[in-house]
């Protein structure tokens, strides 16, 4: 939806979730990297792929409306320099959204939304030379 930042190289296949934190706390602070001039954030709706099995779907929309319901966003850190929030459908799904260029907001577009926090010139780490 919004940001330039190369998620599938931040990005791990699986992302493990750290912790979580009442929404306030991450409303601030994501507020807070707006101001920034070293990092920014990249915004994305979190859906259950086209091939997804309904067993898939099912488990995104159960852990969807367990945040909803504790009005918790989930964070972790899938890659060094990189923080990752997920956060349930509600008003601030819905904020970050509209602010990240969506007019509808979460809506039907996903279950979550992923609001990626990175240096603007984050860059994969460097791939070591094959060893001899």
């Amino acid at each position: 939806v919004k940001g330039s930042g190369p998620l599938r190289a931040m990005l791990p296949g699986t992302i493990t979730i750290k912790g979580r934190s009442p929404v306030k706390p991450v409303q601030e602070y994501l507020r807070n990297i707006e101001r920034s001039k070293n990092r920014t954030t990249t915004v994305c709706a979190v859906t259950a792929g086209p091939g997804s099995s309904s067993k898939d779907r099912v488990a995104l929309a159960t852990i969807s409306g367990h945040y909803e319901a504790k009005n918790r966003a989930a964070f972790a850190e899938p890659a060094r320099g990189v923080e990752v929030y997920f956060i349930a459908p509600g008003a601030f799904a819905d904020a970050v959204m509209r602010s990240a260029g969506s007019a509808a907001g979460l809506g039907d577009q996903g279950l979550l939304v992923m609001a990626v926090i990175h240096r603007q010139d984050w860059q994969p780490p460097a791939k070591e030379p094959p060893a001899r």
